[in-house]
């Protein structure tokens, strides 16, 4: 997905939003792009708690990644509430019967997830070993590129002045 394609913001744990520099947006692609020759998974991507993808690599046939994203910013939801995220950042989901692809999600710095995609040739080990070089990279991107987070007031004053044009064009239609 070219960055022109791509949503470059986030929300934080803070619920701050997140602006990602285009040098950070391409160093997080080319980590996924190892990451996915590294695991021989089938496909990644970089989500943010809400589903929003930031970044994304392989082969998401049949699915559209965008509904990868939202599906899994579901799970990680759902399975949050069965187990304490400080217990486990991670989780590997494996079916059984046919030919299913295995997929593991790893919760990178404040909301971001990564997600992937791999066969049944690929164990979960390397998968998991894979998984972790690829977040201690991003998380230092991440936490490298900190500079460009927005606090709250700023994006709450942007909020407001968008709700109000909105609240202007669409007053005639109520």
């Amino acid at each position: 997905m070219s960055t022109a394609e791509r949503p470059i913001r986030g929300a934080s744990a803070s619920g701050a939003l997140i602006h990602f520099s285009s040098e950070a947006l391409q160093r997080i692609d080319l980590a996924l792009d190892d990451l996915l020759a590294e695991s021989k998974a089938r496909c990644v991507f970089v989500i943010d708690r809400t589903g929003c993808i930031l970044s994304s690599a392989g082969d998401f046939h049949p699915l559209a990644p965008e509904t990868m994203a939202a599906v899994a910013a579901g799970v990680i939801a759902a399975l949050n509430t069965m187990v304490s995220r400080a217990t486990s950042p991670e989780v590997s989901i494996r079916f059984y019967g046919g030919n299913i692809d295995r997929i593991h999600y790893m919760l990178l710095a404040d909301r971001m997830i990564l997600c992937m995609m791999h066969g049944k040739s690929t164990t979960t080990g390397s998968i998991r070993a894979a998984a972790k070089k690829c977040g201690t990279i991003m998380e230092s991107l991440i936490d490298s590129d900190k500079c460009s987070i927005y606090d709250a007031g700023t994006v709450i004053k942007s909020v407001s002045y968008i709700e109000s044009k909105l609240n202007d064009l669409f007053k005639d239609a109520n």
